[in-house]
């Protein structure tokens, strides 16, 4: 039997800054404005304060920021229409490791979209592929690997740990997620004091 495997579509869509500086754009607002307006805006483990958080705060730890609700009072046009820009899609992307696998063709529980360099993607995002019945796969190399990899080499060179035969019963044996232990406290501290250079999460 034939199957069929497509990549999962992302929209891309227009942020907080992006947001303000398209409607800048459109209503001729002076470029040195926009640059001081974007730069008010505040930047939260890689995301930005929404235009609303901005202006209103968000009724706990985000405050309203008076020099942007300021300037924003002073150009009600701009304040309009960036608001109404912000969260739309402009961009269709591919995501990074998510696909959808099929024991049939896709066109028959599915429709696809072209990228811009002609790439078959799904017609809706991940959450809504899920939604129709369809199951969603993950299939990612990360860096990760490559740091288990050396890791193991050089605990093999440096006599810390015995070859068994395989790089899998090897790391089975010594790396494991469930053959480590969590109790060391040795280990915990060289976290704490920085001597981990790289940790990743690990779902089992």
């Amino acid at each position: 039997m034939g199957g069929d495997v497509i990549n999962i579509c992302t929209f891309g869509t227009e942020g907080t800054k992006g947001a303000l500086k398209t409607a800048a754009r459109g209503l001729g607002i002076d470029a040195d404005m926009v640059t001081y307006i974007t730069s008010l805006i505040p930047n939260e483990r890689g995301f930005d304060w929404s235009l609303n958080d901005c202006y209103n705060g968000n009724g706990g730890d985000r405050k309203p920021i008076h020099a942007f609700v300021d300037i924003m009072n002073q150009n009600p046009m701009w304040w309009n229409v960036a608001q109404n820009i912000e969260g739309i899609v402009t961009h269709l992307g591919v995501h990074a490791s998510g696909v959808v696998c099929l024991n049939d063709d896709f066109d028959k529980y599915g429709s696809y979209m072209k990228t811009n360099n002609g790439q078959l993607v799904s017609a809706y995002d991940l959450h809504d592929q899920e939604f129709t019945g369809l199951v969603k796969y993950d299939f990612l190399t990360v860096s990760a690997l490559d740091r288990i990899h050396q890791c193991l080499n050089y605990m093999l060179e440096d006599g810390a740990i015995q070859w068994q035969g395989s790089l899998k019963a090897t790391y089975d044996k010594y790396l494991l997620p469930e053959v480590l232990d969590y109790d060391n406290q040795e280990m915990w501290d060289m976290v704490a004091d920085g001597k981990i250079s790289s940790l990743f999460q690990l779902s089992i």
